[in-house]
């Protein structure tokens, strides 16, 4: 048994190396070329955002950026989110409000693009904060035209409660394995919140087809398909003004069916992906019944080492990336997490492939709509 517990932290601690190593690369400056002005489109699904697309709207409003449109996809929405958009952008000329014309995300989404007129299209959510200069450093990202796709950094801001504040470390370390995929050449995971492409890309891999029966991944199935054809033609955005804000979930119940909804995904995904899905929860199991056996006691000597030396590796690794979203680092909530995360990763793999998850008004069972 302490053979099996050796290789596999072994391998975690392999696979903690290589993104650290990842992130340090994806923190390159970027080379920056002769820039032109791109006219963009940006596509808001919303659905029930009533009580947050305001902010949104006037962070839209006040981009430097000056050649854009911004088109809302209503999703069906049942409270006051159509009407709270039609107050804010009337009179504003590059704004408009179309209807889903089907239903969920994915078809919102195919709804805006086909109604867009630019040729850069950026997809964010209803409930986001953008930096003024947020616009123009997406299309500073296609500055070179073999650039097919760019995606930025999305953090959550505290809530100032402390489950708010254990979901910005643990949102933290998503995007910062996204983002360190992604400069090993791996397509493994990005942010619908903070995405764009080009329009003539999207429809030459046939957009979301395929998958619109998936109750999400419109980002990473997208990427996929992408990157299969232009295997150097995505760009991550690593500044600190394309960072994306978005909320915390208010309550555990919220959380829970939104990362079942997220894991719901990953039968679909590349090889590559489920082999590193399941490596993950494996782990994460394992490392679970080791804190049970030095509870119990009786236990070697190699396993509190193996531990202390996952909990600092994983801090490495944490830190820099909470450095560069700008989050407060707070140690405790990360020692928290050391227990917290592993059971929520068995938890939610096991509950994702049959559980009935609600989505702002929506049931859904396991990955289909």
């Amino acid at each position: 048994m302490v053979y099996v517990i050796f290789i596999f932290f072994t391998g975690y601690f392999i696979f903690l190396f290589m993104l650290w190593f990842g992130w340090s690369k994806a923190m390159l400056p970027a080379e920056r070329k002769t820039l032109n002005t791109h006219f963009l489109s940006v596509i808001i699904p919303v659905r029930n955002e009533a009580d947050t697309i305001s902010f949104l709207i006037e962070d839209l409003k006040n981009q430097t950026h000056s050649s854009f449109e911004v088109i809302f996809v209503n999703d069906h929405s049942t409270d006051q989110t159509a009407g709270v958009i039609t107050e804010k952008i009337s009179g504003l000329v590059n704004f408009r409000m179309i209807i889903n014309a089907g239903a969920g995300k994915k078809h919102a989404l195919t709804t805006g693009i086909a109604a867009a007129k630019g040729f850069i299209i950026i997809t964010t959510d209803g409930d986001c904060r953008l930096s003024k200069e947020w616009l123009s450093e997406v299309n500073n990202g296609f500055a070179n035209h073999e650039v097919k796709m760019v995606f930025g950094a999305v953090r959550m801001r505290s809530n100032g409660f402390f489950f708010g504040s254990l979901q910005v470390h643990e949102f933290a370390s998503i995007i910062g394995t996204g983002a360190a995929a992604h400069a090993l050449g791996m397509a493994l995971y990005c942010n619908g919140a903070n995405l764009a492409f080009r329009k003539e890309t999207f429809l030459e891999v046939n957009g979301y087809a395929g998958n619109l029966h998936i109750a999400s991944g419109d980002d990473e199935f997208l990427m996929r398909k992408i990157k299969t054809i232009y295997p150097k033609g995505i760009l991550f955005l690593n500044t600190s003004e394309s960072i994306v804000e978005t909320l915390p979930n208010s309550d555990l119940l919220s959380f829970l069916h939104q990362r079942i909804r997220w894991a719901g995904k990953w039968r679909l995904a590349p090889s590559l992906s489920k082999v590193t899905a399941i490596g993950v929860f494996l782990f994460h199991l394992l490392f679970l019944g080791c804190l049970a056996w030095l509870c119990i006691g009786n236990y070697p000597t190699l396993l509190p080492v193996l531990i202390l030396v996952k909990i600092f590796a994983e801090f490495i690794f944490l830190f820099k990336v909470c450095m560069f979203l700008n989050v407060r680092w707070r140690t405790f909530h990360f020692l928290i997490l050391q227990v917290t995360y592993s059971v929520y990763v068995v938890t939610i793999g096991m509950l994702a492939n049959f559980m009935t998850f609600t989505w702002k008004g929506r049931a859904t069972v396991g990955s289909v709509r």
